[in-house]
């Protein structure tokens, strides 16, 4: 049994770590820490746990930790636990700075620990169809990927973190875009990126609802140019769309079992190149429940499966790098999106 506690008691520690928890047999919650004692107890509540701490540094004997709380804290508290000897789960972002995510990998590696992500899209069906397509040039060379996502925010925020910069470290695109980045890389290896130009509508220290990032992925074969636009105001189109030589592949970014591609090789058997849908879902196993605990359940099974057996986990530390890098990099060189509404005295917010 593995002895696990809870650092963060928030909504997604509610809604789905500890549910995620109590569907894995191997899982014991132990512990639950928050700073606010409500949501501790609710935690503890829902989990039977043990011991309700308020300092992340009070818990002993434990084997496991997944850390949920304020972007901010990540580096370090995940750091407290690693040099403890504690395997570590932590909630995206890793880390705020690329230096401070490397640090954490090469501290985990050190101490033979797993240090996993809460990229839980990478588990979706239509994630590993999206890799298998390009992966195996199914439908020839990558000529561009363009994704979309948007809607109007309705996250359960229990608390203010996510609307202050200098705890979230920023706003639309360290979020959401954490996922929609995380999907389109993960589908990659051995690459090379170059930041070609980011814009959001941030002013001062505000965190951005809006935003457009471009960049393009170099591989042995060819230079891919990705564009990626998000917002928590407005619905876009909310796919991830790859263009290939021969067709395309589209997917929904937040459904897991739905995609559909277009093959312009089949001719007179599409003769007006309808897109063909290609269910993934899995009925047996995943219609009791809400759409995306399974998966969050699946991330959790697979980070004890690494505790055991000593194996990397499909979300491990260093595979996210790169997106890190990216929206750290996008941050430092952002530009105002060009919001014809705010035309008037731009200069004098920004000199504020």
């Amino acid at each position: 049994m593995i002895k696990m506690a809870m650092v963060g008691c928030g909504a997604v520690a509610q809604d789905y770590h500890l549910p995620a928890a109590l569907h894995t047999p191997e899982v014991k919650v132990t512990h639950v820490i928050d700073t606010n004692p409500i949501l501790a107890n609710k935690a503890r509540s829902l989990a039977g746990a043990e011991f309700v701490l308020t300092d992340y540094r009070d818990a002993k004997s434990i084997d496991a930790v997944i850390v949920a709380v304020p972007h901010f804290l990540h580096a370090q508290i995940v750091s407290h636990f690693l040099r403890c000897g504690v395997h570590v789960f932590c909630e995206k972002p890793l880390a705020l700075k690329l230096s401070e995510a490397r640090e954490l990998v090469e501290t985990a590696k050190g101490n033979n620990l797993v240090l996993a992500v809460g990229v839980f899209r990478r588990y979706y069906p239509t994630s590993r169809f999206l890799r298998q397509a390009i992966r195996s040039e199914w439908l020839g060379d990558i000529i561009e990927i363009d994704a979309e996502e948007g809607a109007v925010y309705d996250w359960n925020l229990q608390s203010t973190f996510m609307m202050k910069r200098e705890q979230a470290g920023g706003g639309v695109l360290v979020d959401s875009g954490s996922h929609t980045l995380d999907r389109i890389l993960s589908c990659f290896t051995d690459i090379n990126w170059r930041l070609r130009s980011y814009r959001d509508n941030a002013y001062g220290a505000g965190v951005e609802s809006d935003c457009e990032l471009k960049f393009d992925i170099d591989t042995i074969k060819y230079t891919l140019p990705v564009r990626i636009e998000l917002s928590r105001t407005r619905h876009l189109r909310n796919t991830v769309r790859i263009i290939m030589k021969n067709g395309s592949i589209e997917a929904l970014v937040n459904d897991p079992y739905y995609a559909w591609f277009v093959d312009h090789r089949l001719g007179k058997n599409n003769p007006e190149n309808r897109p063909i849908r290609v269910n993934l879902a899995d009925s047996e196993n995943h219609a009791s429940l809400s759409d995306k605990l399974p998966f969050f359940i699946d991330q959790l099974q697979d980070f004890v499966k690494a505790i055991k057996e000593k194996c990397s986990p499909i979300n491990n530390a260093e595979s996210v790098l790169n997106m890190v890098d990216l929206i750290d990099r996008a941050y430092e060189k952002r530009t105002l999106m060009d919001e014809p509404w705010v035309h008037f005295r731009t200069d004098s917010i920004l000199d504020r």
